[in-house]
């Protein structure tokens, strides 16, 4: 693979020059595949040809080859996660300074497509959780809303906002943030080739430029003695160890060394900064960096009143019952959806000034007297929502049909809304009318090609 010059001399900053060909060689194999499972739930997935699993994260795996998820009912019934298996490696900093910890807030700042934000979510269920994922270009936010409806988690706010405004109206309230910001992507030369044709010096100085902004806006909402977690999936120093430097010569910032690392992720330390990278040649997965850091100097908060205005308890009948201290929540707008108690009241002063995608669980909506169910509550995971309406057992071919939008799925004489599944996990909705059946799976959602 033929690489800019520039990009060349910034690398020999980081790896040793030996080691450049071998590099460069790797960018000419293909990438591996590697997915996470969703421990809540698992079924068996023999069918991927699963390999080997990532060292670094109990519920990740690297498969054999390279399937058409597409064409797999599992994925779109949110089994697994496909994700980059460098990304995984923040299981590490959880289990090492988060493994006891019951109750926590959680900050995925830029969040789309979701590998992370779900990777947090399954980490730290179980426990008295609350995460907000946040994308602020709206088409990626519409991504990561989709995917966290397949994950079927509860206790989550979806937004689209510009971090400056969670720096404005959520100060000192997150325990954890994720950032993992824009950058020049060299790390994805090999996997996405316009990665390669964009980068450019110029590119990376803004990307520099872009992080710090980013950096000081969300240290604004992290709590004192709270973790931030800042990743790239480029190789330069400039974008990571120089970023965190100028950072941390304004702030108290302690970073954070992992024990047990494995040999193959690069160790690196600039100054006070400690990095983690991972290059092609050295592990199965594409290049990316990471730093933990942990706040220590306080944030003057400023108190919000607490606001309910958009949020009402909603106490008629639903389709469904819901558990873990789930409780369905009216929205000023007609939605409706699950939360509990205590996360409403956590979000109550600013949710009024964020751009709010999607609250808790969606249940449904109301359309006249009408309770029109939402796509999302037949995929939440069991502990949340038990649904008691018939249930349909679809083959492979029929459950692609349906995941295509068709009509004619045989189903249960009894009318109303019945749910489709393939092997005991849930796919999504159909109502059975009289004669038909509407299928109620997305449209956007839907397989638009077989092939």
């Amino acid at each position: 693979m033929q690489v800019p010059k520039d990009f060349l001399r910034l690398l020999e900053a980081v790896l040793p020059q030996a080691e450049t060909e071998t590099y460069l060689s790797a960018l000419d194999k293909a990438s591996p595949t590697s997915l996470r499972i969703n421990t809540n739930k698992y079924t068996s997935l023999g069918h991927l040809n699963i390999d080997q699993p990532v060292p670094w994260c109990a519920s990740g795996f690297y498969l054999q080859e390279r399937p058409k998820f597409y064409k797999d009912p599992f994925w779109h019934g949110g089994a697994y996660y496909v994700q980059e298996a460098g990304s995984m490696f923040l299981e590490v900093f959880y289990q090492q300074f988060l493994k006891d910890k019951e109750t926590i807030k959680i900050l995925d700042a830029c969040a789309a497509p979701g590998g992370k934000t779900t990777h947090a979510l399954d980490y730290f269920s179980g426990r008295n959780f609350l995460l907000f994922a946040n994308e602020f270009e709206r088409l990626r936010a519409d991504i990561l809303r989709e995917n966290l409806n397949r994950w079927g988690s509860a206790n989550t706010v979806v937004t689209s906002n510009k971090i400056s405004d969670y720096a404005k109206y959520c100060k000192d309230f997150f325990d954890l943030i994720i950032l993992d910001v824009p950058c020049s992507g060299e790390g994805m030369f090999r996997k996405e080739p316009q990665a390669l044709t964009h980068w450019s010096m110029k590119n990376v100085q803004q990307c520099c430029e872009r992080s710090l902004d980013l950096l000081a806006n969300a240290w604004e909402s992290l709590t004192e003695d709270g973790f931030l977690i800042y990743s790239t999936c480029t190789h330069n120093a400039l974008e990571n160890e120089a970023v965190l430097e100028k950072f941390a010569a304004q702030h108290e910032i302690c970073f954070l060394a992992l024990q047990d690392v494995p040999e193959a992720v690069k160790i690196y330390q600039q100054g006070e900064v400690i990095g983690y990278r991972f290059f092609p040649h050295h592990t199965a997965s594409e290049g990316f960096f990471v730093s933990f850091l942990q706040k220590k100097e306080k944030t003057n908060a400023k108190t919000l009143k607490k606001q309910n205005s958009l949020l009402k308890e909603y106490k008629n009948a639903l389709p469904f019952a819901l558990y873990a201290e789930q409780k369905a929540f009216a929205h000023s707008n007609g939605g409706i959806f699950a939360l509990t108690d205590k996360h409403i009241q956590a979000i109550s002063p600013f949710i009024e000034h964020l751009y709010v995608l999607q609250l808790g669980i969606p249940l449904g909506e109301l359309k006249g007297n009408d309770f029109v169910v939402h796509p999302a509550s037949a995929l939440a995971q069991e502990k949340y929502i038990q649904i008691n309406l018939p249930k349909n057992e679809l083959a492979l071919a029929d459950s692609l049909r349906y995941l295509q939008g068709d009509n004619h799925i045989a189903t249960q004489g009894q009318k109303g809304y019945q749910i489709i599944c393939y092997q005991g996990l849930n796919l999504g909705w159909v109502k059975h009318i009289d004669n038909r059946c509407n299928n109620l799976y997305p449209k956007p959602w839907r397989i638009k090609n077989i092939g």
